[in-house]
């Protein structure tokens, strides 16, 4: 995608806005929608980080026997994320302390919120020096980072999500793997890409 040609004041290819119109055409997404997509990929200042969309999540990144569930349909069409218009969400109500990843995944969907998808989990992972999670690292305090934009059946059939975390001493960041059974805490976000 190098040579793809840009759409004017944005990071847009051509064929990523292909994509976009047919999920407005599909009644996925509505046009106010894909316009504050396009401005959102208009004025960037280093901090994206580009996925390279032509080699898709494989689960076996996690080891044998996983599965693709469902994935986030405006997340897996990013090829480039801005961090700086990304959030880090909770969705825990005031004087909760916890709840279940499956009852996080529907409060995304009710917010309409975009998550970021597995792919974006393994790019920031596998990015040189781990750059873009240092920096939240660094300028957030965020230690734990869940990619709900992909729903995974384990190979013993649980629903689990791609976690991202630095553990206490840690000078780099690893992998896991969250069952949505399973409780998250306030110092557990998810990777927000935006609200739709």
């Amino acid at each position: 995608m190098a040579d793809e040609k840009v759409i004017e004041g944005t990071d847009i290819t051509t064929s990523q806005m292909k994509e976009f119109w047919r999920l407005v055409d599909d009644g996925i997404i509505n046009r106010a929608v894909l316009q504050a997509l396009i401005e959102n990929h208009a004025e960037q200042d280093g901090r994206v980080l580009i996925i390279d969309r032509s080699v898709p999540f494989n689960p076996a990144f996690m080891g044998d026997g996983w599965k693709i569930e469902e994935q986030d349909k405006l997340s897996v069409i990013l090829a480039e994320i801005d961090f700086n218009k990304v959030s880090f969400e909770t969705c825990l109500k005031e004087g909760e302390s916890c709840i279940t990843g499956e009852k996080k995944l529907k409060r995304h969907a009710k917010a309409k919120h975009v998550c970021a998808d597995a792919k974006i989990g393994q790019t920031l992972y596998e990015e040189e020096g781990q750059k873009t999670l240092d920096r939240i690292y660094r300028e957030k305090g965020i230690t734990w980072l869940e990619l709900l934009g992909t729903t995974l059946r384990s190979p013993d059939g649980d629903r689990c999500a791609l976690i991202l975390y630095r553990g206490d001493g840690c000078l780099s960041w690893t992998w896991n793997y969250g069952w949505l059974d399973n409780y998250r805490y306030a110092d557990y976000p998810s990777l927000v890409l935006a609200s739709t």
